[in-house]
């Protein structure tokens, strides 16, 4: 597979431009580079146009506005030379929403849910109440004990995940490091 340059992170109403080039298969000679993103809820489709060789996108921010944050897989395929279609690669995105479009909840799935664990919790401390939701998820019917056993595997994946996000950000992640001599 070709290596392909969409960027492994993408602001949903930025201005998106990126090139590729992929051997045996020109922009000049007719074929046309398309990439298909998709979730569990939205589908987006980018086509090339073709400059010399390469094939050139250029997604304007009207278009990439409307798109949803959230985790992309993607596919990338030519097709227009005598009817085939071949692929090109595959791979994930990460869409970042528009902060000028409004207040969003940027909290992770996993703070999400944590945060609805421990509102139980607080809840069985008071009432013994047996639900809680929280932007819509909900945490029914645990007992006290299993969901301190959740919490507990919500709260390392949360420091997993800030970990990660410290390291990509190209900050000390907080681990530590054992040499031996």
């Amino acid at each position: 597979m070709a290596k392909l340059n969409l960027p492994a992170v993408i602001r949903a109403g930025d201005t998106l431009k990126f090139t590729d080039s992929i051997a045996g298969y020109s922009a000049a000679d007719g074929w046309t580079l398309r990439y298909v993103l998709v979730n569990g809820s939205q589908k987006i489709a980018l086509a090339s146009n073709a400059d010399g060789s390469d094939h050139k996108f250029n997604v304007a921010l009207a278009a990439s506005k409307e798109w949803q944050a959230g985790q992309y897989r993607w596919q990338a395929y030519v097709d227009g030379v005598g009817g085939e279609k071949h692929t090109a690669g595959t791979g994930e995105v990460r869409i970042l929403p528009d902060f000028s479009q409004g207040p969003t909840d940027q909290r992770h799935h996993v703070e999400k849910v944590l945060a609805a664990i421990e509102a139980t919790l607080e809840g069985k401390a008071s009432n013994d109440s047996e639900s809680a939701e929280i932007n819509g998820l909900s945490v029914k019917r645990y007992s006290p004990e299993q969901l301190l056993v959740w919490r507990d595997k919500y709260r390392a994946e949360l420091s997993s995940l800030k970990r990660a996000e410290k390291i990509n950000n190209g900050f000390n992640g907080g681990g530590k490091i054992v040499v031996r001599c």
